[in-house]
């Protein structure tokens, strides 16, 4: 982790390697997929979905460090063509445009989220959230995470 990765961590929360993979892997992502962050922080969750199932990306940040350090990431990986990580709120974002959404959002946020993502989310698309449930929502699957560090994760996909 470079300098400024760390000054992002500061400022918000990253999710390590293994649990973005896991967080992937559960959501069954194809390449035709587009898959949607939403506080995509350093964009690590898109360019490792491009990485390794080659779906397009989209990224929503509203903090400037992160939205420069994101984009300067997806710039470097040379995937701007497939990745796009946009300056807006996730309240007015159009949630039909996704198949996959991967969220790490506390609960309250999750709520205020929850009815825009059942009038407007595609019928199958999926939703994982770690740590914390999407109210209102039944959970696909649930699964306890263990990462590197030998600590558990509460995982729950979702789908419409």
């Amino acid at each position: 982790m470079d300098s400024k990765e760390r000054k992002l961590k500061d400022i918000y929360a990253l999710t390590s390697g293994d649990l973005i993979d896991f967080k992937l892997k559960l959501a069954q992502i194809k390449p035709t997929d587009t898959v949607v962050d939403l506080g995509c922080g350093d964009a690590e969750v898109l360019i490792r979905a491009y990485q390794q199932y080659g779906s397009k990306g989209v990224g929503l940040e509203i903090l400037p460090e992160a939205l420069a350090h994101s984009r300067g990431k997806v710039e470097s990986a040379r995937l701007k063509e497939y990745i796009q990580v946009v300056d807006q709120n996730f309240m007015s974002f159009d949630y039909s445009i996704g198949d996959v959404y991967i969220l790490y959002l506390n609960r309250n946020v999750l709520g205020q989220l929850s009815l825009k993502l059942e009038n407007e989310l595609r019928p199958g698309a999926r939703v994982v959230t770690h740590c914390f449930d999407l109210p209102a929502w039944e959970s696909k699957e649930y699964h306890v995470f263990k990462d590197s560090r030998d600590q558990s994760v509460d995982v729950f996909l979702y789908q419409k």
